[in-house]
Parts: structure tokens; sequence; C-alpha cells
């Protein structure tokens, strides 16, 4: 039975269930596997249009390298210890409910660009991306964050200490996972994820990333105890 199938057979989401594909554009991801991330966005972002699901597609990165206005902000103030976050957050909406249907795939190449790609600071992403499918008031929140490694920038690590953004980004997806609402999972390329995701795929290139992507959504939308 082919997903499509599957899905419009029955699920446990509600009539109005909200999906959201939140995409790192790190520097790291440069080269294959932004062209991954890319084919996964386009292929299940076409499934879940043609099913007339409410979604996502959004992208996140930073604003600049070493810290950009934030930092510059931060030593105008004497440089105060412990400061947080040291960078300028750019995040990227490439599909929205206001227009852009059956549009949206023109901006992919978007992910490709070396001058996009810097900086990754999940925490705050997931918390972008929950505000705005919450605005949709969704029965249910099916989130895939697609990344390949723990959140890193080098502005934030430098003024607080190398654990700080995991130690966020841990949090997050906790209280994340405490709303009933939200299902909560990670494709990840080219690493051991170890935060607790509801669940987990790993994908160590474009052959694999699709059909991972698929094992992913369908763990997240019919639950069951599988390996990663």
């Amino acid at each position: 039975m082919s997903f499509q199938t599957r899905f419009r057979a029955g699920h446990s989401l509600g009539d109005k269930p909200h999906f959201t594909l939140l995409i790192d554009h790190s520097g790291s991801m440069k080269g294959a596997r932004s062209l991954a991330a890319a084919t996964v966005t386009d292929i299940l972002g076409d499934m879940l249009e043609h099913q007339h699901c409410s979604m996502d597609l959004l992208g996140f990165t930073t604003g600049a390298w070493k810290g950009g206005k934030s930092r510059v902000f931060w030593l105008g103030r004497g440089a105060p210890e412990n400061p947080g976050r040291l960078n300028d957050l750019l995040h990227i909406v490439y599909n929205d409910e206001t227009g852009s249907v059956g549009r949206w795939p023109v901006y992919l190449p978007l992910m490709l660009m070396p001058n996009v790609l810097r900086e990754n600071i999940d925490g705050e992403a997931l918390l972008w991306a929950r505000d705005r499918a919450m605005r949709r008031d969704p029965t249910s929140w099916v989130c895939l964050l697609i990344s390949d490694g723990a959140p890193v920038d080098d502005s934030t690590l430098q003024e607080n200490d190398l654990g700080y953004l995991q130690r966020h980004l841990q949090l997050v997806v906790e209280q994340l996972n405490a709303d009933p609402r939200t299902r909560l999972g990670c494709l990840a390329f080219d690493y051991h994820a170890v935060v607790p995701f509801r669940a987990i795929k790993h994908a160590d290139g474009l052959e694999h990333a699709t059909l991972r992507a698929f094992d992913l959504l369908e763990d997240l939308i019919w639950p069951q105890a599988t390996e990663s």
C-alpha cells in the first residue's frame, strides 16, 4: 500500500493536522547534503500538497558569520558574561498559505547557495516553526527536522560554553514532546542524533534520503516500536 493510499485510509492526527519540514541551512550542509535536503523537501512537499495537507516548508540559518549585529550590540554593552545567543537569526519560508501553492519548488535552489549556508541554531528554529504551526490551530503537528549535526554557532559558543546550544535544543525538544499534539522527528544526515526526538532516521547520502524521510514520516503518523 502506498503512503498516499494509507494516509487517505486513516490516521490518528485529527481533521486538521499541520506538517512542517524544517531544514538545517548550516555551512556543513553545502553540496550533496543540501541537494538531498532539497530533494526530500520537493518530494514530500509535493505529496503533502496533493493530499491537501496544511504544511510549512522552512529553512533556518544565521544572518552572518561571527555574530553579526548581535555581537556588535553585545560588545557595545561592554561584553557582559554569559550573553546567550550571539548571532542574528535568518529564518526562511519556502511556502505559506497566502498564494505559494504549487510555486514553492522554484525557491528550493536557495538551499544550495553557499552564501546562505552559515550557522545552525536549532532550538530557536523549532520554536519558530511551532509558533507558525500553532497559528493554524491544528489538531496535531508533525514536524521533521532535517539536519546534519548538532547546533553550532561559533560566536555564541565562544562566549558561553560548548554545550550551550545543544542543551537548549534538548530542552526545546522535551518541551515540544510534552504537548500531545506534537510529533517531532529528525532525519539525520551522516551523524548520530542524541536529542530525544520521538523518531529518528539516519541517511548517509542522496540515494537513501527520500526513502528514510518517508520511513520517518510513517513512524510519526503511525507510531510503532521500530529501530532507526
